[in-house]
């Protein structure tokens, strides 16, 4: 007569297991290795308060699926005079590695490719600087 296997509880290791690491890292783990050893690409984020621009473009940010590691740091123009000239009437303003990409409303795939872009750009300089 045929059984139906027992399914066994997973042991606490298969758990911490399967939190440690992300699908990415099953599905592509060299690539997943590489991503965590990369120097993260510096965006910066032109804004000002009460702007709701500014938390569209943040939630377009959490929503897109970037390749690499980033950091954000957000800039108040209306601390610095220069900055608020520059980007007053444009804000939300995002510098990808130095570089302004966008102003005003983005869309998240339109950001991943962009990113990748421009991380690439920003990763090769940097390598040519260190050479």
């Amino acid at each position: 007569m045929w059984r139906a296997p027992v399914r066994r509880a997973k042991s606490r290791a298969d758990r911490r297991c399967a939190i440690r690491y992300p699908l990415a890292a099953v599905l592509n783990p060299l690539r997943w290795l590489q991503a965590r050893r990369e120097t993260p690409v510096p965006l910066v984020l032109y804004t000002k308060r009460g702007c709701c621009l500014c938390d569209q473009m943040k939630s377009a940010l959490a929503a897109a699926r970037l390749s690499r590691p980033y950091e954000l740091s957000e800039v108040d123009i209306e601390t610095d005079a220069r900055l608020n000239e520059l980007y007053g009437r444009s804000i939300p303003v995002l510098a990808i590695g130095g570089r302004v990409a966008f102003k005003g409303r983005i869309g998240a795939g339109e950001l991943e490719r962009k990113f990748e872009r421009l991380a690439r750009e920003w990763s090769s300089g940097r390598e040519a600087q260190e050479s």
